[in-house]
């Protein structure tokens, strides 16, 4: 201690021993002892020890003494006596700010000035509880109200006092914190094309953010860049921006990494691909016939990395035949193999011909030629099928070096009709003999192409229509294996069916015709029937079982001599005769 403070405490004693002698109402503790107990009683059930060093609870003890009664009860209130104070008006804070101190309330006392330190532990109901290690200091004097503490309080000799009022504690303001320095924080890093081909340029993107409190001017750097490799960036706490760089891809395939760094680093990752490229794998067949229309089937492969769009172009030579060169776009990813194919004519002439096909590259195959020139199948006519075949000539314009020649053609196209199996129903089918029976019959048919080709330097049509009209059979007969019938009329003439009859056309399309029996000459009503001779054998115990041939001829292709030629056998059945029925009158 200096001087001052020494006499300080020699006052504070001698003015202690003056206080014990004067009241006995007031008792005296040691100051250090009695603020202690006072200040903060029993608050988390113990007591704060005094602080011995120059910032102690009292530098001078003139300051005064402090006392309370010996019994407490729980939320009452006391009056802690202050012999020699002075009502504190600010309280100071060591290492922070001033705060104004107001709980609880002082009374005055006319006393001579001291000082006393506590300490701070915020402020509850004039008790201090301990919050840190920050030092106040209370100038003045005072008389100190306090609350009773939530656990008995020590036991005192002093008789309570009035309380005094006590106003609202002033809240201490909270210092602003200090914001954190500005960082650069890498978010992303992004290529575009992230599969460039070998020493193709790309585009990296890097996102950046200051994630700082405060703002930041750095640097981005990229670890594969042309110049520059680096962009200087300034940006505001929170905010993010895009720096772009161009470089160029690596030479080889294969993985390669790129990184950014400014206050952070983050990486991406590309891959170096072969671009896409059609290679032409294959040509097939190697050997056609000759003047023929031909197919041809091509193989391709992409043989890079890369999804790729081509065009592959097919021609032969000499173009003797030719349809011209034929294209065709295919789409192959990385690795991906397809098949084309390409129609064509055969040349009629020589041992061989070249074929090329050109993609991403060129193959030339030479094709061998065996047989003789395409001649068209000849006509000809079965009765159920007929062959035809129908020409076109014509003039074919080709663009040669020396400009455009014609070149005479001719395409063949060969048909096919075929008679479908007619239809022929009797009814009845079983009856005796001396009755009729009725005819119901038709026929249709189908024409197909069968072939096409070409001689000269033209173009061979797959698919056309024939020209030549064709119609079903134009007649129907039924041929009778009994003899023919003759009847008596009323009117005393003889009629008579014959062994052959010609039925009557019901209806006719361009490729079917239906017929139907023709009234007969021997019935009195015309009935369209045809008769059975009375002799026929066959009972109801033996029926007997006689044949009708049906022969369809004519129609055919018009024009031509082809005609339809066939025949479709039934037959009826005789299970007696009419006269085992007493029947009278025309049947």
């Amino acid at each position: 201690m200096n001087g001052s403070f020494r006499r300080l405490a020699l006052r504070t004693l001698a003015i202690t021993a003056a206080l014990a002698l004067a009241s006995a109402a007031l008792v005296i503790y040691d100051p250090v002892d009695v603020l202690a107990a006072a200040t903060c009683g029993q608050y988390n059930s113990h007591t704060y020890t005094h602080n011995r060093h120059t910032e102690g609870w009292c530098i001078d003890p003139s300051v005064g003494y402090y006392s309370y009664p010996n019994s407490t009860s729980i939320g009452s209130s006391y009056t802690l006596n202050c012999s020699k104070c002075k009502k504190p008006t600010t309280l100071s804070l060591v290492g922070g700010a001033q705060k104004t101190f107001i709980d609880p309330p002082f009374n005055d006392h006319k006393s001579p000035d001291g000082v006393f330190w506590v300490s701070i532990f915020g402020t509850h109901s004039g008790c201090y509880k301990q919050y840190a290690n920050w030092w106040g200091k209370f100038e003045g004097f005072c008389t100190n109200t306090i609350t009773a503490p939530s656990t008995a309080a020590p036991p005192s000799t002093s008789s309570p006092s009035t309380p005094a009022p006590t106003p609202p504690p002033t809240p201490a303001p909270t210092p602003a914190p200090t914001p954190a320095p500005g960082f650069l924080s890498i978010q992303s890093v992004s290529l575009s094309p992230s599969n460039p081909t070998p020493g193709q340029s790309v585009t990296a993107t890097v996102t950046v953010r200051n994630t700082g409190g405060q703002s930041k001017t750095g640097t981005v750097s990229l670890n594969r860049t042309s110049t520059p490799a680096s962009r200087s960036v300034s940006l505001n706490a929170g905010v993010s921006t895009t720096v772009t760089f161009s470089f160029t891809a690596p030479s080889a395939k294969g993985s390669f990494s790129v990184s950014a760094t400014a206050d952070s680093t983050s990486s991406s990752t590309g891959t170096v691909q072969l671009p896409g490229f059609v290679s032409v794998v294959s040509v097939t067949p190697t050997s056609y016939t000759r003047y023929q229309n031909q197919t041809a089937t091509v193989t391709v492969r992409n043989t890079g990395d890369q999804s790729v769009t081509k065009s592959v172009s097919f021609s032969i030579s000499p173009r003797t035949a030719e349809i011209g060169t034929q294209t065709q776009s295919v789409t192959l990813n990385g690795g991906q193999t397809t098949t084309l194919t390409y129609s064509f004519v055969s040349p009629e002439a020589g041992s061989g011909f070249t074929i090329t096909v050109t993609a991403d590259d060129t193959r030339t195959v030479t094709a061998s030629l065996s047989g003789t020139a395409y001649l068209p199948p000849a006509d000809y006519s079965t009765g159920t099928e007929i062959q035809w075949t129908e020409t076109d000539p014509h003039n074919k314009t080709i663009s040669t070096t020396g400009g455009p020649a014609a070149y005479p053609c001719t395409r063949y196209f060969t048909y096919r009709a075929t008679l479908n199996a007619p239809t022929v129903t009797l009814t009845p089918p079983t009856l005796k003999a001396g009755y009729g029976f009725e005819v119901s019959a038709s026929a249709s048919f189908t024409v197909v192409q069968q072939a096409y080709g070409c001689q000269g330097n033209c173009t061979a049509w797959t698919t056309r229509a024939h020209t030549a009209a064709v119609t079903p059979p134009a007649t129907l007969r039924a041929h009778l294996s009994w003899p023919s019938v003759s009847y008596q009329m009323r009117d005393g003439r003889t009629r008579t069916q014959p062994t052959t009859i010609v039925l009557d056309t019901v209806s006719s399309t361009a490729t079917s015709r239906s017929w139907q029996a023709p009234q007969n000459p021997i019935s009195e009503t015309l009935l369209r029937r045809i008769y059975t001779h009375v002799d026929m054998r066959g009972t109801a115990s033996s029926p007997q079982s006689h044949a009708v041939t049906f022969e369809f001829t004519g129609g055919g292709v018009s024009g031509r001599p082809l005609a339809w030629n066939t025949s479709a056998g039934r037959s009826i059945r005789i299970n007696g005769v009419m006269y085992e029925d007493d029947y009278t009158g025309s049947w």
